[in-house]
């Protein structure tokens, strides 16, 4: 982690904060950079040279550029105008603000000039910047290759240059690599020409077409051995560009798919932004290193393997999914946040969360009956709304300054959130109207920048003057945070206030720190037994409530339809008592989406202490007749945190025989056969179902897992489960068996496995063995990246947080490695702290807090390292416990005294999953 970038003065006995100034000057503005980088890949040093041509407006003193961890080997300033160098009398660097600041012997006047520096620096070992990736070749060769990842304020590691988004240049790019072993060249543009034998025998130098206006982390860098496919796609004036697909030549058959998906995708961007596509060619590249699933460039994509690959032998419907998001991800973002890019990352969340709502509204357009948009419910909205609940929050729009700042920046709230704010406003603004406008940005803006204002300006001149789109997207992007909509009912009138949601029922927020006051506009939707259209109506964000009158005859009210809005929704015990009959008595009523937020909603408001986890209970036992695998999901997720906080108590035991009343008609319907005609539907729910049912110890689930996982282990030709049960077969068998024998196994399984998606089941399953002293090797031999990679090793720990005793295990690991993690294996304080955040939300002891406090007062900079207490959350969880445990131990006990299964097991018996 970087320093903390604000100093203290004091004067006459004031104290003074004074913000370190982390921007670059505005009058120095970069026209084209002339980039040439030779990556060494076999002795992980790179060299190379930019020249940058700088429009200086004004007159100046010195030049400043961003660079960091690079060695300087040559600097010059010329004026080209007279080919006139000026004498530099100093190079500093700033290495906190990350500035390296020349200071010639005369002033600087207004003009253009070019600056050129020779420059140097190690590869990278944290996966980003300019770093080396391998993989295992034919006759068990080690291949390296090298890949530039340069996420915000990270082009700066690879090159000196102007590293702020508004700052946009024409790139010529030149990669150094060598002749032989196929190596290829990738980067945002196409290949102009190749010079063997340049700069020495042995190497060549491939140089790429002038790039149109970009920002330096948009550039995309790849020196490797991978084959390609190609396809074409045709713009709007008839004229194809090539789509190619890089791999490794062994994996290239798994690129069938993401290269259809790519062509479908670049297609219907054409058509629905009416804009071509502004390169000359799109590429994707598969890297089995890589801690983000996709990491865009202009013109190129650089994914990991396992969110890249498919191939129906292998690959899961699951995996099948993620390909086809991180597809169509990478693709939207050939235009949001490339053609038009933001000026400052104070606005990343439109560039952000436009893509990400994309890539599952492009996913549903292509694929139409797989589920995409309740998925998009389960995988952003609802997961984002637990970190948003938190009283400590940010606004999407916030000041962004230091580097650390900037490299956080892809947070959950500014993409995750974002998306299902920008989903809100196509809703109620209209998707038309909503792709016209990007539309017309995308043409207005080319090359350019645009901030919030703009964005809202071009929406604003396309709707009626009754919306005012800054007014109310202010009160959704300016503040942390988001409301719960209590509705009260009085005949034939709703009345609906609002407040700010917040997980923890102790919490405070103070409302003067916001502008709105912690109140949002509000955009309505219901639907009611009479009208399943949705209806709108507004809740404005300085009125006290909202009435809404309907008919006589309406016998029930659904508010926030499909989960559009990003809002919870609380009823009356009455009207939660209505809905929850019809979800048992004909589920379908209500829209999958519409039952996903229901359960949802209903799980989340009980942890928060504002209902009753009666009605909560209540409303799960419909799950006995739910077919989707999207509610399931929700209700799994909620379930755990429930069942690791009462796993050391008396009702433990109930919790999992009621889960277990739940799951056991489902499971015995959708069985571990996966046939050939299953829906995408049924594919997605078995194995939700299955674990579900492991996982709450239902024998014949544990028996049968273990079964089929000998069967495996034990057999001569490796005849693995189908790809869908696989995991579940893996970690569910290995803790059924539980022996070290077995366990082992599996992990030299795992060790010999090319296949990356694979290599994460096997991980996953290697987590499921209930043995302390088993997971704690593993944790040893995990850390050590000669068995597992570093981008696999925080699968690993989260995996094992999956176990019920994952938590206190990896609690244990870390306090007596702490020393050797930091010191041996390179990691910060932060990335401990990061490790024991993820920890602390299964401790619920006092004991646990005492350890923490014991464990800070050792290591002071890790306490320092968190933004939050982490000793607040086992409080939290402590209090939850105290809260709820005689309520749910009450309800559980009466709930199963009744028999609740047969007419469930009859229903799922007249409406088998197809």
């Amino acid at each position: 982690m970087l320093p903390w970038y604000y100093f203290l003065g004091f004067v006459q006995g004031v104290t003074l904060v004074t913000a370190i100034d982390y921007r670059l000057p505005t009058d120095v503005i970069p026209l084209r950079y002339d980039l040439c980088i030779y990556p060494d890949i076999s002795s992980g040093v790179f060299n190379g040279t930019v020249s940058i041509e700088l429009n200086v407006t004004a007159t100046r003193s010195t030049i400043i550029v961003n660079k960091y961890d690079l060695d300087i080997s040559s600097l010059n300033l010329t004026y080209p105008s007279t080919s006139s160098l000026l004498t530099i009398t100093s190079a500093t660097e700033n290495t906190d603000l990350q500035k390296y600041i020349i200071t010639p012997s005369t002033e600087i006047e207004a003009g253009k000039y070019t600056l050129s520096i020779g420059f140097s620096g190690n590869f990278s070992q944290d996966l980003v910047g300019l770093y080396q990736s391998t993989y295992v070749g034919e006759n068990n060769n080690t291949r390296i290759l090298a890949v530039a990842v340069l996420p915000p304020a990270y082009a700066r590691n690879v090159f000196p240059c102007l590293d702020e988004p508004k700052f946009k240049a024409q790139f010529d790019i030149k990669l150094v690599q060598p002749s032989g072993d196929n190596y290829t060249s990738i980067s945002n543009m196409n290949v102009k020409s190749i010079a063997v034998n340049e700069p020495a025998s042995g190497l060549k130098t491939v140089t790429f077409a002038t790039s149109p206006p970009m920002p330096t982390f948009l550039v995309g860098l790849v020196v490797c051995d991978f084959q390609a496919r190609t396809t074409n796609v045709t713009n709007l004036d008839g004229e194809t560009f090539p789509v190619s697909f890089y791999t490794t030549e062994s994996q290239l058959y798994k690129s069938a798919l993401p290269l259809q998906v790519a062509t479908n995708a670049l297609a219907y961007y054409i058509n629905l932004f009416n804009v071509s596509y502004p390169l000359p060619k799109f590429d994707m590249v598969a890297i089995a290193d890589i801690t983000f699933n996709l990491v865009e460039s202009w013109g190129m994509v650089q994914a990991a393997e396992h969110a890249i690959l498919y191939t129906s032998n292998t690959s899961s419907t699951s995996n099948m999914d993620d390909v086809i998001f991180t597809t169509c991800y990478g693709v939207t973002h050939m235009w949001v946040g490339t053609l038009v890019s933001v000026e400052w990352w104070d606005d990343i969340w439109i560039t952000e969360g436009i893509p990400t709502w994309a890539q599952y509204r492009t996913a549903n357009e292509l694929y139409p009956d797989w589920g995409f948009i309740e998925l998009f419910l389960f995988y952003e909205v609802l997961n984002v709304m637990d970190d948003d609940a938190s009283v400590v929050s940010d606004p999407m729009i916030q000041e962004i300054t230091t580097p650390d700042e900037i490299a956080n920046v892809y947070d959950s709230i500014r993409t995750s959130k974002a998306a299902a704010v920008i989903r809100m406003l196509e809703n109620f603004v209209g998707s038309d109207i909503f792709y016209t406008a990007i539309s017309t940005d995308l043409k207005t803006y080319a090359y350019q920048n645009e901030n919030t204002s703009g964005f809202y300006d071009g929406l604003q001149n396309l709707v009626d003057s009754s919306l005012n789109i800054s007014a109310i997207m202010n009160t959704w992007t300016l503040q942390a945070g988001f409301p719960v909509v209590n509705v009260v009912k009085n005949g034939t009138v709703y009345t609906l206030t609002q407040k700010r949601f917040l997980s923890d029922p102790n919490a405070v927020s103070n409302s003067t720190s916001s502008t709105y006051g912690f109140r949002w506009t509000i955009p309505i939707t219901y639907v009611t037994s009479e009208n399943s259209t949705s209806n709108l109506v507004w809740f404005q964000y300085d009125a006290s409530s909202l009435s809404l009158t309907v008919n006589t005859s309406v016998e029930w009210i659904k508010f926030n339809h499909d989960q559009v809005g990003f809002y919870r929704v609380n009823y009356e015990t009455s009207e939660w008592e209505t809905l929850i009959n019809i979800l048992k008595s004909d589920p379908e009523t209500f829209t999958a989406a519409d039952r996903t937020q229901l359960v949802g909603d209903a799980f989340s408001l009980a942890a928060a202490s504002q209902l009753s986890y009666n009605v909560t209970l209540e409303l799960a036992s419909y799950l006995v007749n739910e077919s989707h695998y999207i509610p399931w999901n929700m209700a799994y997720t909620d379930f755990q945190y429930m069942v690791s906080m009462l796993a050391d108590t008396d009702i433990s035991t109930s919790l999992n025989d009621y889960i277990i009343s739940l799951v056991k008609p489902i499971y015995k319907n959708v069985t571990w056969s996966v046939g050939d005609s299953d829906s995408h539907i049924t594919l997605r729910l078995r194995p939700v179902v299955l674990e579900m049912a492991c996982n709450a110890g239902y024998d014949q689930c544990l028996t049968e897992a273990g079964n089929l996982f000998l069967d495996w282990i034990n057999g001569t030709d490796d005849v693995r489960p189908p790809p869908d049960t696989r995991y579940v077969v893996y970690k569910y068998g290995i803790q059924n068996v539980n022996r070290e024998a077995e366990w082992d196994q599996v992990f030299q399984k795992m060790l010999y496995e090319t296949d990356s998606a694979e290599r994460l089941r096997l991980l996953n399953g290697l987590s499921g063995i209930k043995n302390a002293t088993i997971l704690t090797k593993y944790l040893n031999l995990a850390i050590n990246q000669s068995y597992v990679k570093a981008a696999e090793f925080y699968y690993v720990f989260d995996f094992i947080l999956t176990n019920s005793i994952g938590p206190a295990t990896a609690w244990d690991w870390i306090r007596d490695n702490v020393e050797t993690l930091m010191n041996d294996y390179g990691y910060s304080a932060s990335d401990i702290a990061d490790w024991i955040g993820r920890i602390v939300g299964r401790l619920h002891t006092e004991e646990s807090i005492e350890e923490i406090e014991s464990f800070f007062e050792t290591y002071p900079r890790i306490e320092e390292a968190f933004v939050t207490d982490p000793r607040q959350t086992i409080y939290g969880n402590i209090n939850w416990i105290t809260s709820n445990n005689a309520t749910i131990d009450a309800w559980l006990k009466s709930y199963m005294k009744t028999d609740n299964n047969t007419a469930a097991e009859n229903f799922l018996l007249q409406h088998q999953p197809t």
